[in-house]
């Protein structure tokens, strides 16, 4: 097997690993476990993950301030850093299109 086909198979294991790894995470902070999924797409360098939470959970993964969300993004930003990925987390645009509904109501 060529370095290039090792790399490319060792980034896809890592980019699903994070998935279940930040799955897991999300699903012991919010309520409502049995709705929490993490979707994801990888690229050649990136892997962009998105979080589907209940939207009463928005709140607890979100925390103060986003202090949670941003600390989960740090952490998976650092382990995929370990790979040569980019990581981004994201929240599902439903969930960011329920919040702008509350906030105008």
């Amino acid at each position: 097997m060529s370095e290039d086909v090792k790399a490319q198979v060792e980034m896809n294991t890592a980019g699903a690993h994070m998935r279940t790894y930040l799955e897991e995470m999300v699903k012991k902070i919010v309520r409502n476990p049995s709705d929490a999924r993490i979707e994801f797409s990888q690229g050649e360098k990136t892997t962009v993950y998105i979080a589907v939470v209940n939207p009463d959970d928005l709140g607890l993964l979100l925390g103060k301030k986003g202090a949670t969300i941003d600390a989960i993004r740090t952490l998976v930003r650092a382990m995929m850093a370990r790979y040569g990925m980019r990581a981004i987390v994201q929240l599902d645009e439903q969930l960011e299109s329920h919040c702008a509904k509350s906030d105008l109501d």
